[in-house]
């Protein structure tokens, strides 16, 4: 469990839904959406200087959509491990006068887990309200610049914050399924393939 969490006040609130993802505002507290929302996100590096540990998208994706990018161009979707670490995407909101982006904090099956599978904890700094599930599928997370969390639709574009991997690995999947992409259940069973 990474014990680092920072849930704004009454956050999560989107309490009966999955599909939520989670996002840092620009107060530092988190959030939840839904995962379709589109916002802009951190991705996660691998770079031992802590001031490039994270990069900031600013191009508008879903939750899913900034996590293939990430994936594809960096590490991973950010994952924040201490306080320090969410002042890192807090100061990139403040630089870039943005108001919150997608982290690697999801919401499956009514677990809030970070990309690695491990959960997040209760004493997360979520933004007051946050998470609430306003429109019932918010299953992402955003940070503001204040490093508060708040849920939101996957689908919503936002920017958003990689971790960056020395190692880029590229491969083609062809799907066969009735399903949606964007559908988490459609999504994990890609990625367990990919694995």
């Amino acid at each position: 469990m990474i014990s680092h969490s920072r849930w704004d006040f009454s956050e999560p609130d989107l309490v009966g839904t999955n599909q939520v993802c989670a996002f840092v505002k620009k107060s530092g507290r988190w959030g939840d959406a839904y995962c379709s929302d589109r916002k802009y996100f951190f991705c996660q590096t691998d770079s031992d200087f802590p001031y490039n540990k994270f990069k900031y998208i600013q191009i508008s994706m879903n939750w899913h959509e900034a996590q293939t990018h990430c994936r594809t161009n960096y590490k991973d979707l950010a994952t924040v491990r201490d306080d320090f670490e969410n002042q890192l995407l807090v100061d990139q909101l403040y630089m870039h006068f943005d108001w919150d982006g997608w982290i690697g904090l999801s919401k499956t099956v009514g677990q809030w887990l970070w990309l690695n599978q491990t959960f997040v904890s209760p004493s997360v700094k979520w933004l007051n309200g946050q998470p609430d599930n306003m429109s019932g599928d918010e299953e992402c997370a955003t940070a503001n610049n204040d490093g508060e969390l708040a849920d939101d639709t996957c689908s919503d574009p936002l920017p958003f914050y990689c971790r960056e991997n020395g190692r880029i690995q590229r491969v083609r999947v062809a799907v066969k399924s009735d399903g949606h992409l964007d559908e988490s259940a459609v999504m994990e069973a890609i990625e367990k393939k990919v694995r």
